[in-house]
């Protein structure tokens, strides 16, 4: 750690560019820190009364902010901690979404028993998005009751947001209360240090595997922007990419400074973010398409044969990895999908490849392969 920044690393594979990374934090998302330390709590320690950092005190474990501050990503990782450290084999993951239609299918075939008893005897939960539970009260107390359940087990319980649950008057009284007795954090965009560091940590694996070296100067510069289009960690990786780019047309940009310091850089980078999306979509799908022996039509269709689901999925995650789109924007892309499809299809496929070392390979194979395009152009 070094001036209140600490790094979480990432399994190879999970990062775009397929080269070694690490999640940055820095002093404004201080409380990071309880949730990692929660997650590598030794399993014995666990279970024991008498220890103040079993997860009795940390659960559940509520992140909540805008997006693209990492949630998901900080959510995965707790869980993959949780997992080694732990030693556990029934690792349940959902959405709020796919937990109301969960147990809708449960009611209509008259298997809510097998559904309960699948939630109340897992090793450990994480519910992405619960906002998405707003309005459906039925589902809003299986989840009451499922957090009861575990609690009573000590099973450590994690749940991402869009706002604080207490402040979601869409969210009951009593489910509130509940994710809000454990540790809840508040995640923003990164600031000062933590900004330059990823912008440092993007323009080296940037360098390594291209071989362009940026100016520390105009990283610099990127790091202290501010506005839309430069918020998030996603938005810095696509700034610098942006910023190799001009550097390796510099007829593009003869009249022009590169590095987003005059109005025509941030012009075009602007442009980059409003429109240039989907031609980097379109670019990502047709990479997956070739590799997978599929077409960008089926990947945008209906069809949901498994191999196509699987390569379609493959190609949403890089999408957003790739990109600061939202998840609206690639579900529009990939034949009009909701964006909670898309958010589905991603955390499965994250989730995957800490398990799978061929869907690693493959995700950090295709990353390289199209960030190395989308960079020397």
């Amino acid at each position: 750690m070094i001036s209140g920044l600490f790094s979480i690393p990432i399994a190879r594979g999970a990062d775009s560019l397929a080269g070694e990374a690490a999640l940055v934090v820095g002093p404004e998302n201080a409380l990071v820190r309880s949730v990692i330390a929660a997650a590598r709590t030794p399993a014995d320690a666990v279970n024991d009364d008498a220890s103040p950092t079993g997860s009795a005190c940390f659960n559940p474990v509520v992140l909540y902010g805008p997006s693209g501050v990492g949630k998901s990503t900080l959510a995965h990782l707790l869980v993959g901690e949780r997992r080694r450290v732990a030693g556990l084999a029934q690792c349940l993951t959902t959405t709020g979404l796919e937990l109301a239609q969960s147990l809708a299918h449960a009611a209509d075939t008259n298997s809510v028993d097998e559904l309960r008893n699948r939630f109340h005897q897992c090793d450990l939960l994480l519910v992405d998005d619960v906002d998405q539970l707003a309005g459906r009260e039925a589902a809003q107390q299986f989840l009451c009751t499922t957090i009861d359940a575990l609690l009573l087990r000590r099973v450590l319980i994690v749940a991402t947001a869009r706002m604080l649950p207490v402040a979601n008057n869409d969210l009951s009284p009593l489910l509130a209360s509940r994710l809000s007795g454990g540790l809840v954090v508040p995640l923003v965009p990164p600031e000062g240090a933590a900004r330059q560091a990823l912008v440092d940590q993007f323009a080296q694996q940037c360098t390594r595997h291209t071989g362009q070296r940026l100016d520390p100067a105009l990283l610099q510069g990127l790091a202290a922007r501010r506005g839309p289009g430069f918020a998030t960690a996603p938005q810095l990786r696509q700034a610098v990419m942006q910023m190799a780019a001009d550097l390796s047309h510099p007829a593009s940009a003869a009249n022009d400074s590169p590095g987003f310091n005059s109005s025509a850089s941030r012009s075009r980078h602007a442009k980059s973010v409003a429109s240039d999306h989907k031609s980097v979509l379109r670019h990502i799908s047709g990479a997956v398409a070739r590799h997978l022996h599929v077409s960008v039509a089926e990947l945008k269709g209906k069809l949901r044969h498994q191999h196509l689901a699987h390569a379609r999925s493959l190609a949403m995650t890089l999408c957003r990895r790739l990109t600061s789109a939202s998840y609206a924007e690639i579900g529009r892309f990939f034949g009009g999908r909701d964006h909670t499809t898309v958010l589905h299809a991603c955390q499965k496929i994250e989730s995957l490849a800490l398990q799978d070392s061929e869907i690693s390979r493959s995700l950090a194979e295709l990353a390289l392969q199209i960030s190395t395009m989308e960079v020397r152009g």
